[in-house]
């Protein structure tokens, strides 16, 4: 179909398929979606020419490593293909593990509890552009030091400016992220200011951004 992005899905659960593959054409009016129940599915259509692979683990905990098998087929069976994860993690994800997902030839990691639609679907395209994407709460909470650009110490972010910033990475109004935290809007613009000042930017997108940059750059095949 002209024009269109053509989007392999991979998800074992009927429901969570079904729902996807609407929402995703809901909310990207380019994307054409046909869906698979396993990634061998998918390779078996390696003929319908696709612009980029979805894969959904629902698993948690070691259960969940077997996505890696799944990442490492589809790799071997579309070289050169975009492949972003979507994965059901029931708590943060543990940072080696999405590693191991890039280092298998993912490009994009979107946890399904912290992420929406809207933003996976700008993951999406971020990584169908060439880049790499994965929240950079990640980036927060195990801070291997990057090789260039600001390199966070243990103190780097105060657990309350982890908490604001987590909020500030979806683009809610100040006013928003006091409501959620149950803090005035001064304190947040105050906890803002300080973010920015140790991050080394000037507004609030350039802080997100080069937090962002310093994580798909901990996640590049050869950070290790």
């Amino acid at each position: 179909m002209p024009g269109r992005t053509r989007i392999g899905l991979v998800d074992s659960s009927r429901l969570t398929r079904e729902c996807l593959a609407s929402a995703l054409v809901a909310q990207g009016a380019d994307f054409a979606v046909r869906s698979f129940v396993t990634a061998e599915d998918c390779i078996d259509a390696a003929g319908e020419g696709f612009d980029l692979l979805l894969c959904h683990a629902h698993e948690d905990g070691p259960a969940a490593k077997a996505v890696l098998a799944d990442i490492a087929a589809l790799r071997e069976a579309f070289p050169g293909l975009p492949i972003v994860v979507l994965h059901d993690a029931a708590e943060t994800p543990d940072t080696g593990f999405v590693r191991l997902l890039f280092q298998e030839g993912a490009q994009g990691f979107v946890p399904t509890r912290m992420v929406g639609i809207p933003l996976a679907v700008a993951a999406i395209r971020f990584v169908q552009a060439g880049g790499r994407f994965a929240p950079v709460d990640l980036l927060l909470d195990d801070r291997p030091p990057p090789p260039s650009g600001f390199a966070p110490g243990d103190d780097f972010l105060t657990p309350r400016q982890k908490l604001v910033f987590a909020h500030l990475r979806q683009g809610k109004a100040n006013k928003i992220i006091a409501y959620e935290l149950g803090v005035s809007e001064s304190t947040v613009k105050v906890h803002i200011k300080n973010i920015m000042r140790k991050i080394g930017a000037t507004n609030r997108t350039q802080a997100v951004y080069k937090a962002q940059s310093a994580l798909l750059r901990a996640f590049a095949p050869d950070a290790g």
